[in-house]
């Protein structure tokens, strides 16, 4: 229709029209890309918005393991300085040998820490976040996250060493009746019992006692499980810092 018009237009040299008709189809297009525009930019903010409800439910779900791991990290200190204290002592172990072999092993634990970063890797190749602000704090907990990785990410010797020493029947049974792995997460069960002679349990833990430098290892390692439990509450905390920042950037939720 305005083809036709703009033809007939220029048969009858009628300048003036073919302007206005040129006019039109100028801003035409500039309307048709505006509105293009403003529904990708429209869209955008969409997939951003879906973005960050999915970064905080991802850092959540690490701040979540992370409490499990600072749990379990506790535990493992904790059995440390008890399986410290049977290496200190002159006695034996005194009809409680199996108890002092699940410390031993206990305290040998060593769980690779990881941080969920699937939305996060998806919104970086996006140019995502905009908002300084989440970018910032996300930055910052992804660096802390790291460093944490690249500095606890080696088993202890103490872990090689001991394991070394407590015989395949005790270490399996421990496997079973002592301990599970649900969900990525590591469980212990205090109370697990074993009916194996004492005595028996008995040598190994004198064996253990024995090693020359399983004590200096152990101090080491529960050592390294202080700073490491500390390292990941700052690491959560880094955590709400970026669940907040996410929130404020969220309709409805300030």
């Amino acid at each position: 229709m305005l083809l036709r018009s703009v033809t007939q237009h220029v048969k009858d040299q009628n300048w003036f029209a073919v302007g206005i008709d040129f006019l039109i189809v100028v801003v035409g297009v500039f309307v048709g890309i505006q509105v293009s525009n403003w529904n990708e930019a429209r869209l955008f903010n969409q997939t951003e918005i879906k973005l960050f409800q999915e970064l905080k439910r991802e850092v959540a779900g690490s701040y979540a393991t992370n409490e499990k791991w600072v749990e379990n990290y506790t535990h493992v200190h904790d059995a440390g300085k008890r399986s410290l204290d049977v290496l200190s002592s002159a006695e034996d172990c005194k009809g409680d040998c199996w108890r002092t072999l699940v410390g031993f092993m206990d305290s040998s634990q060593h769980q690779t820490l990881r941080v969920q970063r699937t939305i996060y890797d998806r919104m970086r190749s996006l140019g995502l976040p905009r908002s300084e602000k989440v970018f910032n704090a996300l930055e910052a907990y992804m660096a802390q996250a790291n460093a944490t990785l690249q500095s606890f990410d080696s088993k202890p010797d103490y872990r090689i060493i001991v394991r070394e020493l407590i015989p395949l029947e005790e270490q399996q049974y421990y496997w079973t009746e002592c301990y599970f792995n649900r969900d990525g997460l590591e469980h212990y069960k205090p109370s697990c019992t074993n009916d194996a002679p004492d005595e028996e349990m008995a040598e190994v833990v004198a064996a253990i006692k024995g090693h020359p430098t399983i004590k200096a290892k152990l101090t080491r390692w529960t050592a390294e499980i202080a700073v490491l439990i500390q390292v990941i509450i700052t690491l959560n905390e880094a955590a709400e810092s970026v669940i907040k920042a996410i929130e404020e950037e969220l309709p409805n939720e300030h």
